[in-house]
């Protein structure tokens, strides 16, 4: 962990998300200090296989909290106000576990009111359903066994029910004001819900200007991705034992730091 500044940040992001927001985490918190034009207080609650409600297992090794009671919530209630940017993203995971969209539906509301009454800009990024619904029986049963080998999953089930969360999450989104991101099928990599590199590039861009932020570089020394390799959550189980880890894990020299649960 760096030694930190006196600077104050000038800007909070709170992301949520699951194996598509994991890997892009260090490189759009760059992007955000960048056009800030300061320091910025990160608090992310990500990770592959990630739930929005339920404690969820990754390679059967690793566990997180769902989203939705994690304790994110607690840590942003306790810090003082700051002007602040969100994401709600990767909110399919649910219905390849079996959670009718009802519940998932539910999940999602409560986690969008509570960031609206912060108030924060959100940024929603609507689950690819389109790109799903595409897909012929083989192609799905290939991107189930990659995906989701554990899982019994039936192909029209899955296309049915995440349909029916997508349609639910534009609509609230719409109904809070917010202008939802379609993923576009191009931003999508081999497999049919995980972006490769220029897709992750394009969200990037749309989710500045759902922020209202730059899409510039204006220090090149700024938006090199911060390094989150080794970064642990608050709590986390391991093989069925419970760790805590204290947050931030990185306080940067300039005053920008990142706490994830």
């Amino acid at each position: 962990m760096s030694r930190a500044s006196s600077a104050r940040p000038v800007l909070r992001l709170v992301a949520f998300g699951a194996s598509n927001l994991t890997p892009e985490l260090g490189t759009l918190a760059a992007a955000v200090r960048a056009a800030a034009g300061g320091p910025v207080d990160v608090l992310a609650a990500c990770g592959h296989g990630r739930s929005y409600g339920v404690w969820s297992r990754y390679l059967a090794v690793r566990a997180l909290p769902g989203i939705r009671d994690c304790a994110l919530w607690r840590a942003l209630d306790e810090r003082p106000p700051l002007p602040t940017i969100a994401l709600l993203m990767d909110v399919g995971n649910d219905v390849a576990y079996g959670v009718p969209p009802e519940l998932i539906n539910q999940w999602i509301d409560h986690c969008l009111r509570r960031l609206l009454a912060v108030p924060a800009r959100v940024a929603v990024v609507l689950p690819p359903a389109a790109r799903i619904e595409a897909l012929a029986g083989w192609q799905f049963q290939i991107a189930k066994w990659l995906l989701f080998p554990l899982r019994n999953l039936d192909a029209e089930t899955v296309k049915r029910r995440l349909r029916s969360v997508h349609d639910h999450l534009r609509t609230r989104a719409k109904e809070a004001g917010v202008d939802p991101i379609v993923v576009e099928p191009s931003w999508l990599g081999v497999d049919p819900i995980h972006f490769h590199t220029r897709g992750r590039s394009a969200l990037r861009s749309a989710l500045l200007d759902r922020w209202q932020l730059p899409d510039a570089d204006p220090s090149p020394g700024k938006t090199t991705p911060l390094t989150l390799r080794g970064a642990q959550a608050a709590e986390t189980r391991w093989l069925g034992w419970a760790r805590h880890v204290r947050q931030p894990v990185r306080i940067l020299p300039d005053g920008t730091s990142i706490s994830l649960f």
